[in-house]
């Protein structure tokens, strides 16, 4: 699979949606794209380092 290039709404959306989860101590899903694969993890987000 080709890896996809998001534009910056989608990279805001994602932001926001990050932080919303980290203040209210949501669990998540995430899906993301690692050896020609996409992959999901899931869990609850402590902090998020934006690197």
């Amino acid at each position: 699979m080709k890896k996809p290039v998001l534009d910056d709404q989608e990279k805001e959306e994602i932001n926001y949606k990050l932080q919303q989860a980290v203040q209210n101590n949501l669990p998540v899903e995430i899906k993301y794209y690692e050896n020609k694969r996409f992959k999901t993890a899931s869990g609850i987000i402590k902090k998020v380092n934006s690197n």
